[in-house]
């Protein structure tokens, strides 16, 4: 063989050398970019889940107020673990109701959670929750 000149045989080796690699290449790129889908839908997932806890939170100071308070109107912003929560007490449509809502970074509610109750019959009796309304703003 003169020198310079490559086989048939190595260049047929070079050839599907160079085809694996593009083919592993390929394979790669799809996976990374299946591993950040994933990691970016987990990452909703997690918000959603916290605003979630933020919410209810909002809603159990609400309750422990109602409870003290039953009939008195009450509005107060939480802070719980680094969310804003933003908790209301009032008449709504003849009924007593706690809203609290989830707020993002703009002040737009990303989970509400409604408590209806009833007052008590009795001066210190005990209120009653008549019905529990979850919404999500997503």
């Amino acid at each position: 063989m003169k020198p310079g000149k490559v086989s048939k045989r190595k260049g047929s080796t070079a050839l599907v050398f160079l085809l694996f690699l593009s083919s592993l290449l390929t394979l790669s790129c799809g996976l990374l970019f299946y591993m950040e889908k994933g990691r970016e839908s987990l990452g909703i997932y997690e918000r959603g889940l916290q605003s979630v806890y933020a919410a209810e939170s909002g809603a159990n100071a609400g309750l422990a107020r109602a409870a003290r308070k039953p009939s008195e109107d009450w509005e107060k912003d939480l802070y719980p673990h680094g969310h804003h929560v933003h908790v209301v007490i009032k008449d709504v449509d003849r009924h007593r109701e706690i809203r609290s809502d989830a707020l993002d970074g703009n002040g737009r509610p990303l989970r509400t959670v409604r408590i209806r109750y009833a007052l008590p019959s009795v001066e210190g009796g005990n209120i009653t929750v008549e019905d529990i309304i979850s919404d999500g703003h997503f």
